[in-house]
């Protein structure tokens, strides 16, 4: 027997189709098991899937092939091969080329941009320049050094975790400066209750790390050292997930965010602020604190946001004229000094002298605070709250802060991670790790070298804008019957500007792009916004081409057949 007949027999077609079946059925039972990322990793976007559709296609072409030379009868089984054939081409074009991603837009904003299912390691090199390394949530067969040039160090990514969760672990290092931490533990016998927690006086990661509420009740931890104002201003890129925080003074200008490329200027605190007027002004003499934030932020064209933000009132939007004057994506997060902070219900504060003696102060809302006491390590502290007591484990003068990722085998939660070797030479080998949206800055000066792990992002041929949102429910209910969007798509390469409204079942085409309306947010402090999937398709005219020779040749194949052969019907 010949390859050619080989190839193309209904023997080697059975294997195939038996195969099939086997590896979609332990495909499914991982995807139970394990998730579905992982089967898509390692089955249906794998090398050696495309390895055995291929099979497929050639067992098709040499099934077409063994019936030449072609005769009248063999047309219908001829067009439906070959439609067979563009179909399996089509879908390897899509696997191949196609995009797919998310775009969140609430109402009168626009993007141009949509986020995939990846992330990407991002690195800006000293002198301007940056490179990027596009990542698959996988693990890392084998670390590999990244290729930059001009830095003082190695810099090897050891490890890609799918699925990882950051622990925070403390230690007592002379070197690190002060830095006062507590690990404790309140619990309730009454209520079967145990939980541990640990507040620390300055992290960098978490602006909040010095204040902890657990159910009622809030934990804060004060020091002697701790900077008079002690307000932080955070603000979040909602397209790249970065981060920026910037402890507040009074006023300060041409503070520049290099990774996002802003620039806050004009920036003024307001620790007792009060409105006069249109005009934010701060009051001394006023009895309670209302810590508020007021500045301006800028890129490189010259765009501009104006955002003035209170703390104690995160339902009013920071932005001046609203999400109509939306250019960047910020959200912007005051958070306020640890003595600005009201009483609202039960707290537990820690209280650190300038000579690192600890004592403890408890309030309540009957009794108000108590007297400030000497704080006892591994014994038993009533609160006053029912039975509850807090145990405090350990305390920290000079606390240091080492991150550990931890791996969830389940991949049940977590985000992706990257770990780093950073080689020096004549020192030891140092490893740093990276959560997804998190950024890091390795070196000094000006060979430092900062990175950051980012949601992949693809650049779109068109600007996408949201005009409204609507959402129809069934009578008397919350459900949705359907939702759709009235957006406005702008390509300024072919100066087109279309007006459409995309339903659950309408998605707006153009060139070669299709945006569907997948979901929505209805929040009341942000408002509604639509989240709509994109994809491009290259292979759908070969598969739509593909399904009608099928059909045409299954016509041909059954119900002219007679007419082909000869024989009477």
């Amino acid at each position: 027997m010949s390859i050619l007949k080989f190839l193309g027999s209904l023997g080697f077609a059975l294997f195939l189709i038996a195969g099939l079946a086997v590896l979609l059925s332990v495909s499914t039972v991982l995807e139970s098991a394990h998730g579905t990322p992982f089967v898509q990793e390692n089955f249906y976007q794998a090398h050696w899937f495309d390895f055995f559709l291929a099979l497929v296609w050639v067992n098709i072409f040499c099934a077409t092939l063994t019936r030449w030379p072609f005769q009248k009868k063999h047309v219908g089984f001829v067009i439906t091969h070959i439609g067979i054939l563009t179909l399996l081409l089509g879908a390897l074009l899509t696997r191949l080329y196609g995009l797919e991603g998310q775009m969140t837009l609430f109402e009168d904003q626009s993007r141009n941009h949509m986020l995939g299912s990846g992330f990407s390691l991002r690195v800006w090199l000293p002198g301007g320049g940056e490179k990027k390394f596009d990542l698959k949530a996988s693990p890392l067969k084998k670390p590999a050094e990244l290729p930059l040039s001009g830095v003082p160090f190695k810099l090897v990514l050891s490890r890609v975790i799918p699925h990882a969760e950051e622990a925070r672990l403390l230690q007592e290092d002379a070197s690190s400066g002060p830095n006062h931490a507590v690990q404790a533990t309140l619990s309730s016998e009454m209520l079967g209750f145990k939980q541990d927690f640990m507040l620390i006086e300055k992290d960098p990661m978490d602006a909040h790390s010095a204040s902890r509420t657990i159910g009622p009740a809030t934990f804060v931890l004060e020091a002697s050292e701790k900077d008079a104002a002690g307000a932080v201003l955070r603000l979040t890129q909602a397209s790249t997930g970065r981060t920026f925080s910037l402890p507040l003074k009074e006023t300060a200008s041409g503070v520049e965010w290099k990774e996002a490329g802003l620039v806050l200027s004009h920036l003024r605190f307001f620790p007792k602020a009060r409105v006069e007027g249109r005009e934010l002004v701060n009051l001394e003499e006023a009895p309670h604190p209302n810590p508020a934030v007021e500045f301006e932020v800028t890129d490189k064209q010259g765009r501009r946001e104006h955002h003035t933000r209170f703390s104690f009132f995160p339902e009013f939007d920071s932005l001046r004229g609203g999400h109509k004057n939306d250019v960047f994506g910020l959200t912007v997060e005051l958070d306020p000094p640890a003595d600005a902070r009201p009483e609202e219900g039960p707290s537990f504060r820690f209280l650190v002298s300038e000579k690192n003696e600890w004592h403890y102060q408890i309030h309540s809302m009957k009794s108000g605070s108590s007297e400030t006491q000497l704080l006892p390590l591994k014994e038993p502290v009533r609160t006053g709250w029912m039975d509850m007591t807090v145990t405090v484990r350990r305390t920290f003068d000079q606390a240091r802060i080492v991150t550990e990722l931890r791996e969830d085998p389940q991949g049940l939660s977590g985000t992706p991670a990257v770990e780093l070797r950073i080689r020096r030479e004549g020192l030891p080998e140092e490893t740093r790790s990276l959560l997804l949206g998190r950024s890091l800055l390795i070196g000094e000066d000006d060979k430092s070298v900062r990175l950051a792990n980012e949601p992949q992002s693809t650049a779109l041929p068109f600007s996408l804008g949201l005009v409204d949102f609507r959402k129809i429910d069934y009578p008397g209910t919350s459900n949705p019957a359907s939702f759709e969007s009235d957006v406005v798509l702008r390509d300024t390469e072919s100066g087109l500007t279309l007006e459409r409204t995309i339903r659950m079942n309408k998605p707006l085409d153009h060139r070669g792009w299709r945006v569907f309306q997948s979901s929505y947010i209805q929040d009341e402090r942000l408002g509604e916004a639509s989240v709509f999937t994109i994809a491009k398709n290259p292979g759908m005219p070969a598969i739509y081409g593909g399904a009608a020779f099928i059909f045409l040749g299954v016509i041909l194949l059954f119900y002219f057949h007679p007419f082909f052969t000869g024989k009477k019907l």
